[in-house]
Formats: C-alpha cells, sequence, structure tokens
C-alpha cells in the first residue's frame, strides 16, 4: 500500500485563487529547501468537469476534509475539480475538539465562521489537470 499524506479532498494538485494565500504557501515550502518562493499563475476552463463546490465550511464540508485527512488511502470520488475553504492547523484544531465530542457541529461551524477568508482548488484527475494552462511565473 502507498502511503498518501492527508490531504483537505485527498489527492490531486492544489491552487488557490488568492494571491496571498499562494504567497504564504510558496515560502513556507521554499523555506524549508533553501530556495527562491515562485507564484506560477494558471487559468482553469472548467468547462466538462464533474465539479464539487462547497460554498462554506459546513457539514458536508467537514465531513469530506475529515474523511480525507483521516486516511492512508485514497478516497474513491468522480470528482475532477473540488472546491472549498482550507481546513489549517488553527481550522483543524477546531476540528478536532469537534471529533473529540468537545464541540457540536453548530459550535464547529460557528468557530469556523471565524477564521480568515481562504480557499482551494484540488485538480483531482487527469481530465481537470488537462484543461489547465500555464501562464506564467513571479519571483517573491
Amino acid at each position: 500500500m502507498q502511503y498518501i499524506r492527508p490531504l483537505d479532498f485527498g489527492a490531486g494538485f492544489y491552487v488557490t485563487t488568492l494571491r496571498k494565500q499562494a504567497k504564504i504557501w510558496a515560502e513556507k515550502k521554499t523555506k524549508r529547501y533553501g530556495e527562491i518562493a515562485t507564484l506560477n499563475k494558471y487559468g482553469l476552463n472548467l468547462s466538462g468537469l464533474n465539479i464539487k463546490e462547497f460554498k462554506a465550511a459546513d457539514e458536508s464540508w467537514i465531513n469530506f476534509v475529515v474523511l480525507n485527512r483521516n486516511t492512508k488511502e485514497i478516497i474513491k470520488h468522480d470528482y475532477d475539480v473540488i472546491i472549498g475553504e482550507v481546513a489549517n492547523d488553527q481550522i483543524f484544531d477546531s476540528i478536532d475538539l469537534y471529533l473529540r465530542n468537545i464541540y457540536t457541529i453548530t459550535r464547529l461551524i460557528q468557530e469556523l465562521k471565524t477564521k480568515a477568508e481562504n480557499n482551494q482548488l484540488c485538480l483531482a484527475s487527469l481530465k481537470a489537470l488537462n484543461n489547465l494552462t500555464f501562464k506564467g511565473s513571479d519571483f517573491l
């Protein structure tokens, strides 16, 4: 069995539409390796793709993230692209309190509404990756 690092929406190529968030991700990853942080820019044609969009950090989003984060196997689904919020460490701490029955689902959703704006798109299929167009890079 191959180990899969547990990510919010499972295996895939992750991007964001928020430059500030992309910059944070790039700097965090490259700091570890002593490289120069780079932002790659892409266009994505969503036509013909099966898209799952979580409009908010609600109960269905929580269940999907927990399912993906609590496994070492690839969760099977038919989505080409999954769109929704990021369960960063701060958010996942709140989810952990829910999983330990300290927070109710109502309390958890209320907690999540106070977190900073973020988003992620997980390109989870070859079809989605084929709809991705490289637009250039910026060095930070």
